[in-house]
């Protein structure tokens, strides 16, 4: 049954690229890496979203779509705010960004 299904493996990657160019368009240009940033992760959601989508057709398993988004929402959020951590030494940067990074990891899901 899988055999005949391959065909739909390729409509997440359109959606990534699809979401991906545009995001990079409007975002790149006033907020310069961060731009990048965000429209990368607004289109591995899409891909991410787009796949549990194609794949509850083919195998019909229940997603917990508050998690998968509180997931997504999390990881954009700390990408964001990690950005505001900025210190001269490397080491010093690491040692403040880890509560951060902590934080990140035990947000209740």
């Amino acid at each position: 049954m899988l055999a005949r299904r391959t065909d739909l493996l390729s409509v997440p990657a359109i959606v990534q690229l699809g979401v991906l160019v545009p995001a990079s368009v409007l975002l790149i240009r006033p907020f310069q890496l961060l731009g990048l940033v965000i429209g990368r992760y607004l289109s591995v959601s899409a891909f991410v979203f787009v796949s549990i989508l194609i794949s509850q057709r083919v195998f019909r398993l229940p997603q917990r779509w508050g998690k998968v988004i509180a997931l997504m929402v999390v990881s954009v959020a700390c990408a964001g705010l990690g950005q505001y951590v900025v210190l001269p030494n490397p080491w010093l940067e690491a040692i403040a960004r880890t509560p951060l990074w902590l934080a990140c990891a035990a947000a209740p899901m």
